[in-house]
């Protein structure tokens, strides 16, 4: 701000720019903070999808689709 006014006292920038130009600043350091604030999350966030594509890729070590194996037929509950 102290430069603006400086910029404005000697007529190289409005008072208008210099006020848009500081909102400018204030508000994208509020945004940078609140993206920043998301960091951890993010990075728990690739983890836990890098786990749950590695659990959809495995292949199981039992072969339902065989028809093979000990059939339970007259099972009640």
């Amino acid at each position: 701000m102290l430069y603006g006014g400086h910029l404005v006292d000697v007529g190289q920038i409005s008072y208008e720019d210099v006020f848009k130009v500081a909102e400018a600043l204030i508000l994208g350091t509020m945004m940078v903070g609140q993206a920043v604030a998301f960091a951890p999350n993010y990075s728990k966030a690739r983890v836990a999808a890098s786990q749950i594509f590695h659990l959809l890729d495995r292949n199981p070590q039992i072969d339902s689709s065989a028809g093979i194996g000990l059939r339970l037929v007259s099972v009640k509950f």
